[in-house]
């Protein structure tokens, strides 16, 4: 018998050919299984897409919070950095929002997750020709395998999340101390590049939602 192609194996298990002949080779009941099956990868698939909306908005706002900080560090004098400190306090509880929303919607993924797998791992005794059984098990071992990217991804971007937030927030209480000109150019003569921490927690959030766009992409 030939051997299914590696494409077909690594697919989502309704792009299978496997899975979508399951219904004929193993009557009605089977057929309702899969159904509910499917239903749980559509709401897995629809709020990995409102955590993806989630993720653009933070990044969005990370954007204005690094530009805004920006500001304060070049403002000409302590009056123009007086006025510019409350506002990048502002941007930054407005990050912190969006990074709160995009950790809830993660949560959810993550349990929807939990179903999808616990469901397709249920199905797999009903198919009762053992080559298709073990074709499902491996695509599904290999979906685990893929969304464990997501959950790394998403472990790094947060840990870096916190990085920058904590280093924004110790840099907001030095200056609130001091806004001198002394006190910006001992700032700047630090290792602490807040844009530098920006610029690596935005490509670790790029690598994230790539993870995600993946998975859904093989669901679909």
């Amino acid at each position: 018998m030939q051997r299914p192609r590696p494409r077909l194996a690594r697919r989502g298990p309704f792009a299978t050919a496997a899975v979508m002949g399951l219904a004929l080779l193993l009557g009605a009941g089977t057929a309702l299984a899969q159904g509910k099956v499917q239903k749980v990868s559509k709401k897995l698939v629809d709020k990995a897409e409102d955590t993806l909306k989630r993720i653009k908005d933070a990044e969005k706002q990370l954007d204005k919070t690094t530009d805004r900080y920006g500001k304060l560090i070049d403002g000409k004098n302590v009056k123009a950095r007086r006025k510019e400190h409350g506002k990048v306090a502002d941007e930054m509880k407005k990050l912190g929002k969006r990074a709160k929303d995009v950790r809830e919607n993660a949560r959810d993924m993550e349990k929807e997750a939990s179903k999808f797998f616990r469901e397709w791992d249920k199905g797999l005794d009903k198919i009762k020709d053992p080559e298709l059984r073990a074709l499902s098990r491996q695509s599904m071992a290999e979906s685990q395998g893929q969304y464990g990217q997501i959950i790394t991804a998403g472990r790094t971007s947060a840990d870096q999340y916190d990085a920058y937030v904590a280093m924004l927030g110790n840099q907001l209480q030095y200056l609130e101390l001091d806004m001198s000109d002394g006190a910006i150019e001992k700032l700047k003569s630090t290792n602490q590049d807040l844009r530098g921490e920006a610029r690596e927690l935005r490509s670790r959030i790029g690598g994230f939602k790539g993870e995600i766009q993946r998975y859904v992409a093989a669901l679909k």
